[in-house]
């Protein structure tokens, strides 16, 4: 355990500690000065010195051995029965003292029974204290006889005790009260309940009986039993209607997340699908399809089997996108791309690698004759007639294209990406002279 510095100790726990330090460092200067106040010189004077002595140690955070040990050895002197002068500490504020010293010397000792835990010696070194005010309080004089200790005394040990239970919030049974949650916002409203309520009502049902309000013995515990019941339920409603409402702010926020997160992951979803799909058409951009044609290499190689690549070409598309706008020419490419994606099968994959160039590849067993009938097949179903409705025209438009295609066979033409790229777009450039030189619409040329 490491000690607490300044900068790790909470308000609270400082003005615990001043106000113990205080308190002890005025009885010592009305008993120095002479002055004899009776509450203020009810606390002896070795007794002021111990808590000066605690505080310290409280407030650097660490056992400061000689420290602990003087107050352990200042406790245990009395306990074994030697008392240093006549009408000093008594017994019970001595065995207080004597458990406080072993504690603080366990703070940093490793293997100290968790017992002797500050926090749990704290716990009741304040229920002592608070027995004896109590004692005061009602003005019950065998509280006094049987466990003497002043009330400026029993006030000093609850402030110690309090700032010992505050000092490390990250252990002991502190550990599972962590700052800001909604049971620790719960135990701090209900603790001083707990405290106030019952004493506060004994002293009012003590006080009627002195009045003597009521005749009969067991009427007052009635009464208190009754008016605490009363209390500690308003307590507990309203301390689970707190918590109710803090769950129904955490299922707000937490539904709140889950929507960032969903809205999150289809951003990043449609991001990535933008980042591998053309936007105009929806279908794989250049960059998938050379992964998609890479990985089909990779997997007919291993396999020893075979596909075809096909590079597709519009003819006449360059006079639509001229005399009728971009419009037209986008309406175009959507309408090529949708007939595309319809002639191949599942297994296939049709790409635009841009402008108003496609590309397929065509899983295999494929042979060479194969291969040909279905670019004939791509070629009569994308080179035909479209009719093109237009947002700014009111009347449809009618065009006609024509379609050059060049088949690459893996690994008949070539074996590695580069050269069956280049294998399939060299045929579709030859297909694309022969008709041109031919006045064909279609043509589909396979690589040499």
């Amino acid at each position: 355990m490491s000690s607490v510095s300044a900068s790790d100790r909470s308000r609270p726990v400082e003005l615990l500690i001043g106000s113990a330090a205080a308190v002890a460092l005025v009885t010592q200067l009305c008993w120095l000065a002479g002055v004899d106040v009776r509450f203020l010189t009810s606390m002896d004077p070795l007794v002021a010195l111990c808590f000066e002595a605690v505080a310290l140690v409280l407030w650097l955070g660490r056992p400061a051995w000689f420290l602990s040990w003087l107050i352990l050895a200042a406790g245990l002197v009395r306990v074994a029965g030697v008392e240093i002068y006549p009408g000093g500490m008594s017994l019970s504020i001595a065995a207080c003292f004597s458990v406080f010293g072993l504690s603080l010397l366990a703070l940093d000792w490793p293997g100290w029974p968790r017992s002797l835990h500050l926090q749990l010696t704290a716990m009741v070194v304040i229920c002592v204290a608070l027995t004896a005010l109590i004692g005061y309080a009602y003005d019950i004089g065998g509280f006094q006889k049987y466990l003497p200790m002043s009330e400026l005394t029993a006030l000093d040990f609850i402030l110690v005790s309090a700032a010992a239970i505050l000092l490390r919030p990250g252990e002991g049974f502190l550990a599972d009260l962590p700052a800001g949650g909604p049971g620790t916002r719960s135990f701090v409203r209900l603790l001083p309940a707990c405290v106030l309520i019952p004493w506060l009502l004994g002293g009012l049902t003590l006080l009627a009986a002195q009045q003597g309000w009521y005749e009969k013995a067991g009427t007052g515990s009635a009464i208190a039993a009754v008016l605490t019941i009363l209390a500690m339920s308003v307590i507990v409603f309203l301390n689970s209607a707190a918590l109710n409402r803090t769950d129904a702010e955490l299922a707000r926020r937490n539904r709140e997340l889950e929507q960032e997160i969903a809205e999150r992951k289809l951003a990043e979803a449609r991001a990535a699908h933008l980042a591998s799909h053309d936007s105009l058409t929806g279908l794989p951009n250049r960059r998938l399809f050379l992964d998609r044609l890479q990985n089909a290499i990779s997997r007919a190689a291993r396999q020893g089997g075979n596909f075809a690549l096909f590079y597709i070409d519009v003819d006449r598309f360059k006079p639509v996108n001229d005399l009728h706008g971009h419009h037209a020419g986008d309406a175009l490419l959507q309408a090529i791309a949708g007939r595309l994606a319809l002639a191949v099968r599942e297994v296939d994959m049709v790409a635009r690698l841009g402008g108003d160039e496609f590309s397929a590849i065509m899983e295999g067993p494929i042979d060479g004759q194969s291969a040909a009938m279905m670019a004939e097949r791509l070629s009569a179903g994308v080179g035909a007639s479209y009719r093109l409705a237009l947002p700014d025209q009111p009347q449809p438009l009618d065009v006609e294209i024509g379609v050059s295609v060049g088949i690459a066979l893996f690994p008949r033409h070539a074996g590695d990406l580069d050269g069956l790229v280049r294998a399939a777009d060299t045929a579709m450039y030859r297909a694309k002279a022969a008709g041109r030189d031919l006045g064909r619409s279609l043509n589909v040329e396979m690589a040499e």
